[in-house]
Protein backbone atom coordinates (compact mmCIF):
# COMPACT_ATOMS: atom_id res chain seq x y z
CA UNK A 1 0.00 0.00 0.00
CA UNK A 2 2.29 2.40 1.08
CA UNK A 3 5.86 2.32 -1.28
CA UNK A 4 8.92 3.80 0.45
CA UNK A 5 10.22 6.66 -2.04
CA UNK A 6 13.62 6.31 -3.65
CA UNK A 7 15.63 9.34 -3.05
CA UNK A 8 18.30 8.33 -4.87
CA UNK A 9 20.50 10.78 -6.59
CA UNK A 10 22.26 10.29 -9.80
CA UNK A 11 25.82 11.70 -10.39
CA UNK A 12 26.15 13.13 -13.32
CA UNK A 13 29.02 11.54 -15.61
CA UNK A 14 30.85 14.79 -17.68
CA UNK A 15 32.96 13.56 -20.36
CA UNK A 16 35.31 15.81 -21.21
CA UNK A 17 36.65 16.00 -24.53
CA UNK A 18 40.20 17.14 -25.73
CA UNK A 19 40.79 20.95 -27.11
CA UNK A 20 43.87 21.09 -29.87
CA UNK A 21 46.14 24.17 -30.68
CA UNK A 22 46.75 23.20 -33.72
CA UNK A 23 50.19 23.10 -36.21
CA UNK A 24 50.98 26.80 -37.15
CA UNK A 25 48.26 28.33 -34.28
CA UNK A 26 49.57 30.39 -31.54
CA UNK A 27 47.93 31.31 -28.29
CA UNK A 28 48.11 34.38 -25.79
CA UNK A 29 46.92 34.17 -22.36
CA UNK A 30 46.11 31.79 -19.76
CA UNK A 31 43.85 28.64 -20.10
CA UNK A 32 42.00 27.06 -17.62
CA UNK A 33 40.03 23.45 -18.95
CA UNK A 34 38.79 20.28 -18.22
CA UNK A 35 39.44 16.95 -20.08
CA UNK A 36 42.25 17.04 -22.32
CA UNK A 37 44.85 20.07 -23.96
CA UNK A 38 47.18 19.10 -27.14
CA UNK A 39 49.32 22.05 -28.15
CA UNK A 40 51.21 21.45 -31.63
CA UNK A 41 51.62 25.33 -32.15
CA UNK A 42 52.36 27.30 -29.45
CA UNK A 43 50.85 28.75 -26.05
CA UNK A 44 52.45 31.64 -24.17
CA UNK A 45 50.74 31.96 -20.66
CA UNK A 46 49.47 29.59 -18.15
CA UNK A 47 47.77 26.47 -18.41
CA UNK A 48 45.85 25.15 -15.79
CA UNK A 49 43.17 22.48 -14.70
CA UNK A 50 42.25 21.10 -11.19
CA UNK A 51 40.20 18.38 -12.82
CA UNK A 52 41.97 15.32 -11.37
CA UNK A 53 41.83 13.43 -14.57
CA UNK A 54 42.92 16.31 -17.00
CA UNK A 55 45.78 15.70 -19.19
CA UNK A 56 48.24 18.31 -21.17
CA UNK A 57 49.86 16.83 -24.03
CA UNK A 58 52.80 19.15 -25.62
CA UNK A 59 53.43 17.34 -29.06
CA UNK A 60 56.54 17.43 -31.52
CA UNK A 61 56.66 21.09 -32.54
CA UNK A 62 54.16 21.96 -29.86
CA UNK A 63 55.43 24.98 -27.44
CA UNK A 64 54.59 26.44 -24.07
CA UNK A 65 56.06 29.38 -22.45
CA UNK A 66 55.03 29.76 -18.96
CA UNK A 67 53.66 27.44 -16.08
CA UNK A 68 51.32 23.84 -16.46
CA UNK A 69 49.73 23.22 -13.23
CA UNK A 70 47.88 20.06 -14.26
CA UNK A 71 47.66 16.88 -13.12
CA UNK A 72 48.86 14.49 -16.13
CA UNK A 73 51.77 16.09 -17.94
CA UNK A 74 53.37 14.60 -21.37
CA UNK A 75 55.74 16.32 -23.34
CA UNK A 76 57.54 16.05 -26.17
CA UNK A 77 57.93 19.52 -27.28
CA UNK A 78 59.55 22.84 -25.76
CA UNK A 79 58.14 23.87 -22.64
CA UNK A 80 59.89 27.26 -20.99
CA UNK A 81 58.67 27.14 -17.31
CA UNK A 82 57.82 25.46 -14.05
CA UNK A 83 55.64 22.35 -14.56
CA UNK A 84 53.35 21.26 -11.18
CA UNK A 85 52.15 17.71 -12.00
CA UNK A 86 50.12 16.11 -8.98
CA UNK A 87 50.20 12.75 -10.56
CA UNK A 88 52.35 11.90 -13.37
CA UNK A 89 55.05 13.47 -16.03
CA UNK A 90 56.21 11.42 -19.39
CA UNK A 91 58.89 13.52 -20.88
CA UNK A 92 59.17 11.23 -24.76
CA UNK A 93 62.31 11.27 -26.89
CA UNK A 94 61.90 14.63 -28.16
CA UNK A 95 61.50 16.71 -25.13
CA UNK A 96 62.98 19.96 -23.76
CA UNK A 97 62.12 21.55 -20.46
CA UNK A 98 63.44 25.04 -19.40
CA UNK A 99 62.41 25.08 -16.01
CA UNK A 100 61.34 23.23 -12.63
CA UNK A 101 59.60 19.58 -12.84
CA UNK A 102 57.39 18.97 -9.62
CA UNK A 103 55.77 15.58 -9.72
CA UNK A 104 54.05 12.53 -8.13
CA UNK A 105 55.46 9.90 -11.16
CA UNK A 106 58.14 10.54 -13.23
CA UNK A 107 59.11 9.04 -16.79
CA UNK A 108 61.22 9.79 -19.10
CA UNK A 109 62.74 8.44 -22.47
CA UNK A 110 65.52 8.55 -23.63
CA UNK A 111 66.97 11.83 -25.54
CA UNK A 112 64.32 14.34 -23.66
CA UNK A 113 66.22 17.49 -21.68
Amino acid sequence: MFKKSDKTTRKSSKKFGITLISEDSSFRGDISFQGGLEVQGSVKGQLVSEEPTAKVRVLNGGSVTGQISVPNVVINGLVKGDVFASSSVKLESAAIVEGNIYYNNLEVEKGAT
